[in-house]
């Protein structure tokens, strides 16, 4: 029953990424939550420590996820969706070879709280090699033409 319960949660923590709806993300720390309760009333001392380690991790996903930082900007989550959602599948038509992208890198945060999208007018970013400029520079673009449509 518990692994059942995790693999359900998943599934919804899964679902979530994919398309941004909130209810999933909640159903998923649900499930894990009961999980957790199941193994721990049956003595799966490994399997209860993995699901409360998993049920830690993934509020801070969440807290990174597109969905939750995109729509912080200016609340208006819908002007995002369609990038987001292809952002989530990932590019291409072989899948496996292409994951998406669910969440953004430390440096790409900083550049949306610094105003990337929410003000208008040029800006200049200056991050490391891989630190994330074509993403951040790909959604100031997107913002811009969605912002102009």
């Amino acid at each position: 029953m518990a692994q059942r319960l995790v693999a359900q949660a998943v599934y919804c923590a899964a679902g979530y990424f994919l398309s941004g709806v909130e209810e999933l993300y909640e159903r998923a720390l649900a499930l894990l939550q009961l999980s957790a309760n199941e193994f721990g009333s049956t003595g799966d001392v490994i399997e209860y420590h993995l699901i409360v380690l998993l049920r830690r991790v993934l509020p801070r996903m969440h807290h990174r996820s597109t969905w939750q930082l995109l729509a912080a900007t200016n609340g208006d989550l819908n002007r995002w969706r369609r990038y987001l959602l292809l952002l989530a599948r990932g590019g291409g038509a072989q899948l496996e070879n292409q994951p998406g992208i669910a969440e953004l890198w430390p440096s790409q945060i900083t550049a949306i709280r610094a105003g990337l999208i929410s003000k208008p007018g040029s800006m200049a970013i200056r991050m490391p090699t891989s630190a994330g400029k074509t993403r951040v520079a790909e959604m100031a673009i997107v913002d811009h033409l969605i912002a102009y449509d």
